[in-house]
């Protein structure tokens, strides 16, 4: 995520708004998996949606790693 955003800012991600985003109440989808369930939840809960769609970018994590982390 900080790779993208200096990208495009120029400036790394504030910390201080990556660490608010362990907040179930705020939209950015990181933190542990039980926050993201209880941040699909709690936005199932206000918007009452079907489906959720995430995608997973670790700026630069090599595919293998990647996928044996989130292999079913």
């Amino acid at each position: 995520m900080d790779n993208v955003y200096r990208k495009m800012r120029g400036m790394p991600f504030p910390k201080h708004q990556f660490l608010q985003s362990a907040n179930v109440e705020d939209a950015l989808m990181v933190g542990s998996p039980q926050l993201i369930i209880e941040k699909i939840l709690n936005q199932y809960e206000l918007f009452g949606h079907q489906r959720v769609l995430l995608e997973m970018d670790l700026g630069g994590v090599p595919y293998d790693k990647l996928a044996r982390k989130s292999s079913w």
